[in-house]
């Protein structure tokens, strides 16, 4: 009962925060569009699902970090907790020093011109824009723990706080950047951008520590074999993050490459209505993952059973709401940013497919990185990431088939999960093995 409060809890928080945060969404793609333009746009979609790739560097420790403070919590073991913290924060810290010196002068060698696609900006000023968010998405790199701790906490809708601050330092940052005329700054932006992740994070990991102070680490706590057993189940949600990455932040890069940064703007659109959905199904899944571990930890397998059979009702109501707004997609189009985008059939279509795999292998994911049981997961993330580059380049060279060949390789990767997902919870809880 317990485990049910907590998650209804979250999930009714979470209705009341998650609206707000679609609407912010929303709101910043007209505005940025109208600010930057539409190729300038596509370029800055790219931007960012480059940059955004160093969110996956923490060789899983993050993830490690969940299932380790969710269990040591439980317990109300506050002493490995505050270690597990502080060598999490020391170890990503660490890590995030590497990566920015590695990345400045990778940077540096980078044609930039080349990579893009795109002559309008110099060598010298795309390297500079990259190079402020790479110094923004590193200090956000190591303050994003402050969300990890607080889905351990179970406390899953005060990450969509987070969010939804940083969205309105963003919706607030671009408005005034388009109020004062700065026009088409990929600069302006980026600063708006970094300023409003890192910001939002240091105020909720003060929030955090001040209300609870048994968890305030020190620098004593950092423990050289609580990184080994971070690292240790981390390592394999390493790679099911990096294989992630590939999957769903190289799609623009794709687009760039082979069909120019005016492309990218019309996809990500695209992506921005179904993601709508994705986001609300995220309102249900995000309290799951530590509520399973707890489940797990106290081997109540038959609630974990109960919890995964109502997820798999909700997907009929997901079902509805991709058929609707699939039907009516260019009637929000034009109520939303304007009738200039023309969206191609088939675009929608895959994208509706997309999202309901999507929403689909959340759950099985879900369910397994709560239970920690990654081995299948390892492989086949392995496998999908190798495929999905080569699959989105021979659709789009040799099919033809432009934006769409990419998000059809996408959704091939996606149902090879969702098929070895609805095996491996027939085998772990369905009684393909003896239970713990």
């Amino acid at each position: 009962m317990s485990k049910n409060k907590e998650v209804l809890k979250n999930i009714g928080l979470s209705i009341l925060y998650k609206p707000i945060g679609i609407l912010i969404s929303l709101a910043l793609v007209p505005l940025t569009i109208k600010y930057l333009g539409n190729t300038s746009y596509g370029l800055w979609a790219t931007i960012l699902s480059i940059i955004s790739w160093i969110n996956y560097f923490d060789i899983g420790i993050g993830n490690g970090l969940r299932n380790h403070l969710a269990r040591e919590i439980t317990v109300k073991n506050y002493k490995d907790s505050r270690e597990y913290i502080m060598t999490a924060y020391g170890s990503v810290t660490f890590i995030s020093i590497i990566i920015l010196i590695a990345l400045t002068v990778l940077f540096k060698i980078f044609n930039w011109n080349s990579i893009f696609n795109i002559d309008s900006y110099t060598n010298q000023e795309l390297f500079f824009i990259m190079l402020v968010n790479l110094v923004f998405i590193v200090m956000n790199f190591v303050l994003k723990i402050v969300a990890t701790i607080y889905y351990s906490l179970q406390k899953s809708s005060t990450v969509g706080l987070i969010q939804i601050l940083n969205q309105l330092f963003n919706l607030i940052g671009i408005y005034s950047l388009y109020r004062m005329e700065y026009a088409n700054s990929l600069l302006g932006i980026s600063v708006v951008y970094g300023l409003g992740m890192v910001l939002s994070n240091i105020i909720f990991t003060l929030i955090l520590f001040i209300k609870n102070r048994e968890l305030v680490p020190k620098f004593k706590d950092f423990k050289y074999d609580k990184v080994k057993s971070l690292s240790g189940l981390g390592i394999k949600f390493f790679i099911i993050q990096i294989a992630a990455m590939i999957i769903f932040t190289t799609d623009n890069m794709i687009i760039t490459k082979l069909l120019g940064p005016e492309e990218v703007t019309p996809y990500n659109i695209t992506f921005k209505v179904f993601s709508i959905i994705i986001m609300l199904h995220g309102i249900i899944i995000a309290p799951l993952w530590s509520a399973i571990t707890k489940a797990y930890a106290e081997k109540d397998v038959e609630w974990i059973k109960r919890t995964l059979k109502k997820l798999k009702g909700v997907q009929l109501f997901i079902l509805l709401l991709i058929f609707g707004i699939s039907l009516n997609f260019n009637t929000i189009i034009t109520v939303w940013i304007g009738d200039k985008f023309v969206i191609p059939i088939t675009l929608i279509i895959n994208f509706a497919v997309y999202t309901f795999l999507v929403t689909l292998s959340n759950i099985y994911a879900t369910f397994l990185n709560g239970m920690g049981e990654l081995k299948l997961s390892y492989w086949i993330s392995i496998f999908s990431a190798l495929i999905n580059i080569p699959l989105s380049i021979y659709f789009v060279k040799v099919f033809q088939l432009g934006t769409t060949g990419v998000i059809i390789a996408t959704n091939i990767c996606l149902l090879i999960g969702v098929i070895t997902g609805f095996f491996q919870e027939k085998y772990y809880i369905g009684g393909g093995r003896k239970k713990r």
